[in-house]
């Protein structure tokens, strides 16, 4: 073959074969509604990362259950890790059960109750109930001010805003999808009635010719019997062709049903409480003593770090998750969630949030506490430590504070 000849023959083949080329056919062509590129799996899985990082189950529903429990004169005693007994449920959390009818039923007491879907019940021991947000032990006594007007106004937000918002959604790639599906079927439908009914007219033709031959007036008869089973055939491809457009035409038609609510959240600012209970702000002087600049310093370092290990970083600091930075690894396309804190050399303590805790516990093989050490000299140091914190502080906690001298030797370099 000539070297010309076999140069254009290859351009041609790697032309065809061009990797993001296919990629674009495959996503064009897609009929299967649960197809997913990389890209867009890569996505999903970093919201889902996102999602578990910030879940509320299990450490703010079980500190919270406890805490609101007891004050309702009930008590939930430890009896394996993780998996209380409730003796006695106080009358008031009964009550309000009672009064939201068609919801489970709340018991006078429970062998056990957890907080973790996934606990495993120790060999012997008695199956628990899960608790999180809808289960009735979760149903707050009522109280003056909430009324079910609240639930009321909550499900007019609902049916006005948010159903309609994810019912457009799901309608475009509901109708995206039909449409593609559509033009498939009568591409491959039409073509084959087309053929039948060619072939039926071409068998037709052959029966009608003339012949001669006694024998041949046999082979007539069956050229027929062929002729008819052809056109039976494109009619019963042209009435399954009818049947898949109807059917696509009521696959368009999508709408969202009407919302139900399964609980709620009262989020109350902390400011506004310290206000009505006649408490003074916190004078400037009293806050941490770490200034934006620094903080933006010591994060500015980690990220540096971060890129050097071959991390992608993002700096989330004011989105207030929980974390500083979200680092994903190209590699396998994983995130982890990384808090900074910076001191100078000698600084007696650094002080963690409820929030970044709870963090960490949620995602424990992903959390990283980056520790920065600001010298006199003008240089720093970045420490890594992994699996920080033990167990999540009491309910009333909002921060901790730990020895920074401590932190820095159970930390190691950065990986």
């Amino acid at each position: 073959m000539r070297p010309d000849v076999r140069a254009h023959l290859t351009t041609v083949l790697d032309e065809t074969l061009d990797q993001k080329r296919l990629q674009d056919l495959i996503e064009e062509r897609a009929l299967a509604h649960d197809a997913m590129d990389s890209r867009r799996l890569r996505r999903v899985r970093e919201s889902m990362e996102r999602a578990e990082a910030r879940r509320l189950q299990p450490h703010y529903v079980e500190s919270f259950f406890k805490e609101a429990f007891g004050r309702l004169g009930g008590a939930a005693r430890q009896r394996e890790p993780r998996r209380y007994e409730i003796a006695r449920v106080p009358s008031a959390v009964r009550a309000a059960a009672q009064r939201r009818r068609g919801r489970e039923p709340v018991l006078s007491r429970y062998e056990r109750v957890v907080f973790e879907k996934e606990a495993e019940p120790p060999p012997g021991k008695p199956a628990a109930a899960f608790v999180c947000p809808g289960h009735p032990l979760l149903e707050r006594p009522e109280c003056a001010w909430i009324t079910a007007e609240l639930e009321q106004a909550a499900l007019g937000h609902a049916v006005s805003q948010i159903a309609p918002e994810h019912a457009t959604e799901v309608r475009t790639a509901r109708v995206d999808l039909v449409d593609r599906t559509e033009a498939a079927v009568k591409d491959r439908l039409t073509k084959e009635i087309n053929y039948w009914d060619h072939r039926a007219q071409t068998l037709k033709a052959k029966a009608g010719a003339t012949l001669k031959a006694k024998s041949a007036a046999s082979r007539r008869t069956g050229t027929r019997l062929a002729a008819g089973e052809a056109a039976k055939r494109a009619d019963m491809l042209q009435a399954r062709l009818k049947a898949r457009l109807e059917a696509l035409k009521q696959e368009r038609l999508v709408s969202s049903l009407p919302p139900v609510v399964l609980g709620g959240v009262l989020v109350a600012p902390k400011g506004l409480l310290d206000r009505m209970a006649g408490q003074a702000e916190p004078a400037a002087a009293a806050r941490t003593a770490d200034t934006q600049a620094a903080a933006a310093r010591a994060r500015a370092a980690v990220m540096n770090v971060e890129r050097d290990l071959g991390f992608e970083p993002v700096d989330r600091e004011f989105d207030r998750l929980g974390y500083d930075i979200e680092s994903l690894d190209p590699a396998t396309g994983g995130l982890r969630f990384i808090e900074v804190k910076g001191r100078v050399a000698g600084a007696p303590a650094v002080t963690v949030t409820r929030n970044e805790i709870l963090t960490s516990l949620n995602k424990p093989d992903d959390y990283v506490l980056a520790l920065v050490e600001f010298r006199d000299d003008g240089t720093h140091e970045v420490r890594y430590l992994r699996r920080p914190f033990k167990r999540e502080p009491d309910f009333g906690v909002t921060s901790v504070n730990y020895d920074f001298a401590e932190l820095l030797e159970r930390a190691g370099p950065p990986s």
